[in-house]
């Protein structure tokens, strides 16, 4: 759907005094169409640094910095949305972006041959050089990751990386815009807790035990989005949630502001 005939179909099911959406929630719901937006490209490096048509990283995803310490971002479109807003809020690292769609960042999950191709170069690159200290592996985490993850942090702890595992992001039923901007509408936006998929929440708890078991570092998504009632609106009015659970720019930079904080490491 585009951003008008999202925002028409909220519309039309409205009685006619209803019509037009107030601003708020017109704005709301036409991030249902934001993946073919300028702002979504710009947050993910799409064809850059977030390959979703296959090929080659674009030479700024992957450059080294020789004044600065060298991180590494490694996952799939749950890395890749995290990027921007990371590298903003670590301005002092070169925060290295190696993702694509659909491509969880452990060597041996199981991939399309495209994927397990660009995760076998991404780690062989990581993980054998020395300029780079710190690992992020970010993704969106299934229940099968969860006897991979140590061995991937065996790999890159005895490499002499520092190994951060982001947690899986808040998801929910459906579309999030479309979604909050119906339960605003009808006044029911403080029950929008319904819709949230609640096993995210639980695999977040599993998945720490195993990374803190393994000498990784741990930073879960979920306390940040819901330290209590969870996020849904940023304060300039923008969904937290693009879709079932990518998070907006403007959400990436409220839950990424959340987080613990990561030291840096390097001169």
């Amino acid at each position: 759907l585009g951003a008008a005939a999202a925002v028409a179909g909220i519309a039309l099911a409205l009685p006619h005094w209803q019509r037009p959406l107030p601003p708020a929630v017109a704005k709301v719901a036409n991030y249902a169409s934001y993946d073919a937006t300028p702002e979504r490209r710009f947050q993910f490096r799409t064809g850059r640094c977030f390959l979703e048509g296959g090929g080659a990283l674009a030479p700024e995803c992957i450059a080294r910095d020789p004044r600065r310490p060298n991180w590494a971002l490694i996952g799939d479109s749950h890395g890749a949305m995290l990027w921007r807003a990371l590298a903003e809020r670590y301005p002092g690292v070169n925060l290295l972006q190696l993702t694509a769609p659909g491509c969880r960042p452990l060597p041996d999950a199981p991939a399309k041959l495209a994927c397990a191709r660009a995760r076998a170069a991404a780690w062989a690159d990581v993980a054998g050089d020395s300029r780079v200290g710190t690992v992020i592996l970010a993704g969106r985490w299934q229940g099968s990751d969860l006897e991979r993850l140590p061995r991937a942090i065996a790999r890159l702890r005895a490499a002499g990386k520092r190994v951060i595992v982001i947690g899986p992001v808040v998801e929910y039923d459906g579309g999030m815009p479309g979604l909050l901007a119906r339960a605003m509408l009808a006044g029911e936006a403080d029950r929008f807790d319904r819709f949230r998929l609640t096993d995210r929440a639980a695999l977040d708890q599993r998945i720490a035990l195993v990374v803190l078991t393994a000498g990784a570092e741990y930073r879960s998504l979920q306390r940040a989005e819901c330290p209590r009632r969870c996020a849904l609106i940023t304060p300039d009015g923008t969904p937290v949630h693009s879709d079932y659970g990518h998070l907006t720019l403007a959400g990436a930079r409220l839950v990424v502001a959340r987080l613990p904080a990561i030291a840096r490491d390097g001169p």
